[in-house]
């Protein structure tokens, strides 16, 4: 991985071909942390980029990255995780962050992410700290 912008790219990649988002959201995030990221950072090793729903967001959506090196994003904060969130309005975006910063502020959990080498272990480490299934990821 080069640098952040490849992996919000690499993140939004689900989100797009799902068709939750188009590539004007994915442009918007970068635009908006090119000078400042720390908007986006939970604990020290995640980011949970997103946007404003006028920039192409098509239906509500989450696509969640493990990057095995990690990136540094401006600010220099280095994460391997990134949650790319797509809400339909400005509210719907609230349960889930609060859901994903109970998660970050979970050493021995994000330790287990890092660690796992399954998609279905990650998926099972995330229904932990959400009310809603993580199947579609």
């Amino acid at each position: 991985m080069n640098d952040w912008k490849e992996a919000i790219w690499l993140a939004s990649e689900p989100l797009l071909n799902n068709q939750s988002i188009g590539v004007n959201y994915v442009e918007a995030m970068i635009e908006q942390y090119q000078n400042d990221s720390s908007y986006i950072m939970l604990a020290k090793n995640m980011a949970i980029p997103h946007s404003n729903p006028k920039n192409e967001v098509y239906k509500v959506g989450m696509s969640f990255l493990k990057l095995k090196e990690p990136v540094r994003f401006s600010g220099n904060h280095s994460v391997n995780l990134i949650c790319v969130i797509a809400a339909v309005d400005k509210e719907q975006h609230i349960k889930p962050i609060l859901q994903l910063r109970r998660l970050a502020e979970s050493q021995k959990d994000i330790n287990k992410i890092l660690k796992a080498e399954t998609k279905e272990e990650i998926v099972a480490i995330i229904e932990k700290f959400s009310n809603v299934s993580t199947k579609e990821w």
